[in-house]
């Protein structure tokens, strides 16, 4: 929406009409002026600030004989554990709700070569996916086979690692 501006000289002469888009001059914010001038103040905080801030500060902690400096974060989710080891029911599902939140399941431990679990199968079904198609190129008639197919498809696995095949049961097989 453009607004046809008359020329210069006759804007002057002619009254300022009040219309929509074209409020009256005394109410419009003068040069400088904030259009709220008792608004939140320049350098305050949001709650979610205050809160990383908060839970970031190190605080000492007494567990037996050693004295440790943790943050008040690691404080709080020492006590929710002890009290969820405690039995107490309350605690026991916060602190399920926090893990199930937060994918604590895929923290396990790692497999060789650091990786978590998923990424392994993930790696296991790509590198059995090209030693299929490596094995149906060395199968068509015409082309000369380049050797053992088995050999080229451990070419491509990270070198210096074993490569470990997953098992339902968390263990490996080579």
């Amino acid at each position: 929406m453009s607004k046809k501006t008359p020329p210069a000289g006759e804007e002057r002469s002619r009254a300022y009409e009040v219309g929509y888009g074209c409020p009256p001059r005394h109410t419009r914010f003068r040069k400088g002026q904030s259009g709220n001038p008792r608004g939140r103040p320049k350098g305050t905080k949001n709650f979610a600030t205050d809160l990383a801030e908060e839970l970031k500060e190190r605080i000492v902690i007494r567990e037996g004989d050693k004295v440790r400096h943790v943050s008040k974060q690691r404080a709080a989710v020492k006590s929710l554990v002890v009290k969820a080891a405690k039995g107490d029911p309350r605690a026991l599902a916060l602190l399920l709700t926090f893990a199930e939140r937060h994918h604590v399941d895929q923290l396990e431990a790692r497999g060789d070569g650091g990786i978590f679990s998923s990424d392994a199968e993930i790696l296991d079904r790509y590198f059995e996916a090209r030693l299929a198609s490596m094995r149906t190129e060395s199968e068509s008639p015409g082309e000369p086979s380049g050797g053992e197919p088995g050999a080229r498809a451990e070419s491509l696995r990270a070198p210096g690692r074993r490569h470990l095949r997953r098992t339902k049961r968390g263990g490996s097989e080579q």
